[in-house]
C-alpha cells in the first residue's frame, strides 16, 4: 500500500489521490534526504492532473515533508506563511475583507481592507 492509498482511508474527502500520478510510486521518491536532488519528484508532480489538490491539501493540513503538489517542504512554508489564512478563510470568510485580515491573512488585499476599516473607523471618531 502507499502512502496516499493509507491517507485516503484515513480521508475519505481526499479523492483526489485517486488520480494522483505518484499513486503506487515508492514514497521513497517524494521524502528525501536532505541535500537529495527534488527533480525527479518534481517530474512526476508536474505531469500529475492533481498537482493542485495536492498541494491544497499540504498546505491545509500543515504536512512539513516531502514533496506535495511539486513543491518542497522549504516553499510550502512560504506559501503557507503568505496563503494559508486565505486558503481557510476560501470557506466561511470572504477573502479580502478585514475578517479574513483579523484570522491571520496578512496578503495586500486584506492589508488594503483592513486599513480602509480602519480610516472608516477614525473617521467616524473624529465625527
Amino acid at each position: 500500500m502507499s502512502l496516499l492509498d493509507d491517507l485516503h482511508l484515513q480521508d475519505p474527502a481526499a479523492s483526489w489521490m485517486a488520480d494522483a500520478a505518484c499513486r503506487g510510486l515508492n514514497s521513497e521518491l517524494f521524502f528525501l534526504e536532505k541535500g537529495e536532488s527534488t527533480a525527479e519528484a518534481k517530474a512526476v508532480c508536474g505531469a500529475c492532473p492533481v498537482a493542485d489538490a495536492c498541494l491544497a491539501y499540504a498546505l491545509n493540513n500543515r504536512i512539513v515533508f516531502g514533496i506535495w503538489g511539486g513543491k518542497s517542504e522549504k516553499t510550502r512554508k512560504k506559501l503557507r506563511r503568505d496563503l494559508v489564512p486565505c486558503l481557510r478563510g476560501v470557506t466561511t470568510v470572504p477573502h479580502a475583507t478585514q475578517l479574513s485580515y483579523r484570522r491571520g491573512c496578512r496578503c495586500d488585499g486584506c492589508r488594503e481592507a483592513n486599513s480602509q476599516y480602519v480610516r472608516l473607523l477614525r473617521h467616524k471618531a473624529a465625527g
